[in-house]
């Protein structure tokens, strides 16, 4: 046998002889949103469950998180009815909803006998070869060694799994960075309780040091112009990650592979929302999130995905099942599959997959899908029904006006793309190009030349979307206009057309665009354009300037890809990023929050970004032949 442990973020085993303090059918390590209904579940079914929180109350970002609601998601199941009865009974109680969870979740779990370890975490996994069987933790009462014959780790962050040695990714491509984190606060509104959550800045929640830094310094500076002071009831004591750690699991959830029309043939159950993506530099993601979210401006668009039930797997190890949003599933994915309904349904599934397993003395990978799927369709977990395909859905539009949700069909005709082009909703024609490729660019070409100026523009966009480059100088011109209309496709997130522009010549790789956009970047006249001055959609309140932001940032990822493309124009666009960001002025003239806020980090990231790309051609041209 071996004690696996974490020593700087890497797992390190050694050879070890224990004798197992107590030994449990299961023990899960979290009882947070997943874990605490997994509990329930498998104690429902006689197993005996140990549960490991390192907090002093379940229910993780439900009820020590403050966060009520996820906005999307689908009912259905023994999980979901689980958590919706603690819901009602807490609902009943003399306080938020929030608070009544720590009290009915707990409830729910000693009336089925589990065992409820707070203050706990798991500091090391016992393992036989590949095979996890039991934990070592630290708890109140000490360092105790628990036997298990099957270990969830429902920690957030796959902490476990990363002791065990699982392959995992974090944050994006561009940067290794996360998703904003949000700090929620308690606050009294006319007599009622609720909170607010708003983004806080970056972190990196595997590293304890550096998170506990950040949340100070987040709760450091809270907005004064709210006028919290007056109002603050309480800082909830679990900060909002929207994103951490992810397994490499048997079977990945991947947005590529969806948008393709490639999906899972054993589906766990059915996921639905929009890829909440926190954060104003949606510049520096993925391709594929760039061409959604800004090529085509349908960033909050939702849209139904089959999750693969084997995404709670390990590829190689046994006897454990990570059943939180640390799952197998790409950053676009991540950002979706972390809704509360997600979580419940994910708990069913891990559980149902553990009682076959277990009551058939066989691993969580031979477990037979025609047994677990029969399961979970009976119970409503995994419902045909809830493959919706693709939603404008919400409560309001992004005039805060009720939203009648609409399914999306799209447009197969490229005759058909000229209306939704002449509007400021042109989002489902951009898409649907894209999707057709080369049958429409004779079509769009036709529109190029329209008198009406949003059919010109957004044919523009949408044969840039379908791969050609003949709508390059309708985009410099968006770009020289510095045109700052609004896009309206969404209830948030909607993007205006100068940025989209720039984001389509940089995909593009247009050479011919380096000083137009070396302009926005080095001329100190950029920021004092009238297009970049507050505005109701954009207070000054906020002490940052996003519109003059989204032009900068785009601007710099622009570059990144044409330098990519064009070796010799390299040089070049260094110096630019040189005389932009050397002396860090540039900071302020966007916002005057902190450095470690959401908006200085935003800012500062920029020339991070700008140094690394051009550090890195710097690199290849020493090393060429």
């Amino acid at each position: 046998m071996k004690l696996s442990v974490l020593k700087n973020q890497s797992a390190v085993a050694c050879p070890c002889s224990v004798r197992f303090d107590d030994t449990y059918d299961v023990i899960v390590c979290g009882l947070g949103t997943a874990g605490s209904v997994a509990a329930a579940l498998l104690a429902e079914k006689g197993y005996r469950v140990l549960g490991l929180e390192a907090f002093n109350c379940v229910g993780g970002t439900a009820s020590a998180g403050g966060i009520e609601i996820h906005y999307f998601g689908l009912p259905g199941g023994r999980g979901h009815a689980l958590a919706a009865e603690a819901d009602r009974k807490a609902a009943e109680l003399p306080m938020p909803l929030a608070e009544g969870r720590r009290i009915t979740l707990e409830n729910m779990l000693l009336e089925r006998g589990v065992d409820i370890s707070y203050d706990s975490a798991a500091t090391g996994v016992y393992m036989e070869g590949l095979r996890v069987c039991g934990v070592r933790a630290i708890t109140k009462d000490g360092v105790r060694a628990y036997g298990c014959r099957m270990l969830f780790d429902c920690t957030a962050e796959g902490h476990v799994a990363r002791m065990a040695g699982c392959r995992g990714y974090f944050g994006r491509t561009a940067d290794g960075l996360a998703q904003p984190f949000t700090a929620v606060v308690a606050m009294t509104f006319g007599g009622n309780v609720g909170y607010i959550n708003l983004d806080a800045g970056r972190t990196d929640p595997r590293d304890a040091a550096a998170f506990s830094a950040d949340i100070i310094r987040a709760r450091a500076t809270e907005r004064p112009e709210y006028g919290w002071s007056q109002r603050v009831l309480r800082h909830m004591p679990l900060p909002g990650v929207r994103e951490g750690w992810r397994l490499a699991a048997a079977e990945m959830l991947s947005a590529e592979e969806l948008f393709a029309g490639k999906v899972t043939a054993e589906p766990g159950y059915y996921s639905y929302s929009d890829i909440d993506k926190h954060g104003e530099d949606v510049a520096f993601e993925s391709e594929l999130r760039g061409d959604w979210k800004v090529g085509a401006n349908v960033g909050a668009w939702n849209f139904s995905q089959p999750v693969p039930w084997k995404v709670i797997l390990p590829e190689q190890v046994d006897g454990l099942a990570v059943v939180c949003r640390a799952v197998g599933v790409d950053r676009e994915m991540a950002s979706s599959v972390r809704m509360l309904p997600d979580m419940y349904k994910l708990a069913e599934v891990a559980a149902e997959a553990t009682d076959i397993a277990l009551s058939g003395e066989i691993s969580l990978r031979e477990v037979p899908y025609a047994r677990l799927s029969a399961r979970l369709t009976a119970s409503g977990c995994l419902d045909p029904a809830h493959n919706r395909g693709v939603w404008i859905d919400g409560k309001s539009d992004c005039d805060r006006k009720p939203l009648q949700p609409r399914r999306v069909e799209w447009i197969c005709d490229p005759e058909a793309l000229e209306k939704p082009l002449s509007t400021l909703c042109p989002g489902l024609a951009i898409w649907s190009a894209r999707r057709m490729g080369e049958s429409c660019h004779a079509a769009l070409r036709r529109l190029l030349a329209a008198e009406d100026e949003n059919t010109r523009k957004h044919a523009a966009f949408a044969l840039a979307s379908a791969g050609s480059r003949e709508s390059i100088p309708q985009l410099r011109d968006m770009v020289v206009q510095r045109d700052a209309v609004m896009l309206r496709d969404c209830r948030k997130y909607n993007q205006h057309r100068g940025p989209m522009a720039i984001y389509h010549l940089g995909r593009l790789a247009d050479a011919g665009s380096v000083e137009l956009l070396g302009e926005i970047l080095t001329s100190p006249a950029e920021a004092e354009r009238e297009i970049y001055a507050p505005c109701d959609r954009y207070p000054a309140v906020r002490g940052f300037r996003v519109l003059y932001f989204h032009f900068m940032s785009q601007s710099v990822a622009a570059l990144v890809r044409i330098g990519n493309a064009h070796a010799g124009l390299r040089p070049r666009i260094a110096e630019i990023f040189r005389t932009a960001f050397a002396d860090g002025t540039y900071v302020t003239r966007l916002t005057n929050r902190p450095p470690h806020s959401a908006e200085g980090g935003y800012a500062a990231n920029l020339r991070r970004i700008a140094d690394a790309a051009a550090g890195e051609w710097e690199r290849n041209r020493e090393f060429a032949f």
